[in-house]
């Protein structure tokens, strides 16, 4: 995880490594999983040298970014909302 900006979520600065995943920064991670016939992500990075285009992104940004259409919930809602007095 070093190589992408070491094991922290680039989005939100998540540190622990069980939520961490590696993001393609410009989308298509599903369609890339289907063309590399395996969820192992991390292994195919170490394999090709950790080519350029992908980061560190918690669980939860990862998956936001995909519903959201390519951008975090972070970035979407909590830059227009008083999180200090935001409740759910």
């Amino acid at each position: 995880m070093n190589i992408y900006g070491g094991p922290i979520c680039a989005c939100c600065g998540e540190t622990n490594l069980f939520f961490l995943t590696f993001d393609h920064i410009n989308g298509g991670g599903r369609k890339h999983i289907l063309e590399i016939g395996h969820p192992n992500l991390g292994g195919w990075l170490r394999r090709n040298n950790y080519p350029d285009g992908y980061r560190v992104l918690c669980a939860n940004c990862n998956s936001g970014r995909a519903m959201v259409g390519g951008v975090c919930p972070h970035q979407v809602y909590y830059s227009c909302v008083d999180t200090q007095n935001y409740s759910k």
